[in-house]
């Protein structure tokens, strides 16, 4: 079984047309792992690119483990932490990273089992099922194996030498609209250029963002110290997002966001 983790941005979106064209072999089916907590103009590609797609032979399907954001916030359900800021004395780290695992590669993993017809708990017979990640060649840093024995990892943008610009001229060589970037309104990964861009263009979704960032402050997760959106230590509303920073979704070695 070959499967395509689709993200929904550059890579993903890249590598999927690129199968519905015959440039690339086609999978079996590919998986949205929604959080539930993308930006509008990511959804609204979506309505668009999910039918034409579809059309040209290639099934996405939407699933979901619930509402990230809400489930971050809720007093009743555990968190599955995030890569929030936070200090540890005099020294600034990150919460460790659970989020990528639950609501992405969890997801993912649940629909190619279903799909399979095994059922939670069974073993996996026959050869490893084969999910493919839209990692381009500038962000190879971030491809890693599958931990678990039933799946393997495939990179095919790696394999055919695209960097993100490639994937940008593929899309425009074939009158495919450029997706917006993909991934959760408030991922503490977001960098200066992302936040700008957030309140300039899309203003509710700024405030959605700083209002999640002033409530998780008084949540489980911050119960040792306080926890932030931005690598500031301060409130988002209130940092500085003037100034640019490198990319920090390189620290996501697994690839399942961002793409």
């Amino acid at each position: 079984m070959k499967v395509l983790s689709f993200g929904g941005g550059m890579q993903t979106v890249t590598l999927a047309t690129m199968c519905c064209l015959g440039d690339f072999e086609m999978p079996d089916f590919a998986v949205f792992a929604d959080t539930q907590w993308e930006t509008k103009s990511t959804y609204d590609y979506l309505k668009w690119f999910i039918p034409w797609a579809e059309e040209k032979g290639l099934k996405i399907l939407n699933k979901t483990k619930g509402d990230i954001r809400a489930d971050a916030l809720s007093t009743s359900k555990r968190f599955a932490s995030m890569p929030l800021w936070t200090k540890n004395g005099l020294q600034k780290g990150a919460l460790r990273r659970q989020c990528t695992n639950e609501y992405k590669i969890q997801v993912v993993q649940r629909a190619i089992r279903d799909m399979a017809g095994v059922e939670k708990g069974k073993r996996w017979k026959g050869d490893p099922a084969e999910v493919w990640i839209g990692i381009s060649t500038n962000e190879a840093q971030r491809m890693s194996e599958s931990q678990d024995k039933w799946v393997v990892h495939r990179w095919p943008l790696i394999e055919k030498r695209m960097n993100r610009h490639d994937c940008q001229r593929y899309l425009e060589a074939h009158d495919v609209p450029i997706p917006p970037k993909s991934a959760c309104i408030g991922c503490p990964f977001h960098d200066n250029t992302y936040w700008r861009r957030l309140k300039q263009e899309a203003p509710e979704e700024w405030k959605n963002a700083v209002d999640f960032d002033e409530k998780v402050r008084k949540t489980r997760a911050a119960i040792k110290s306080p926890v932030f959106l931005h690598p500031s230590l301060v409130p988002l509303g209130e940092a500085n997002i003037g100034e640019d920073q490198v990319d920090l979704f390189m620290n996501d070695c697994k690839g399942f966001c961002g793409v």
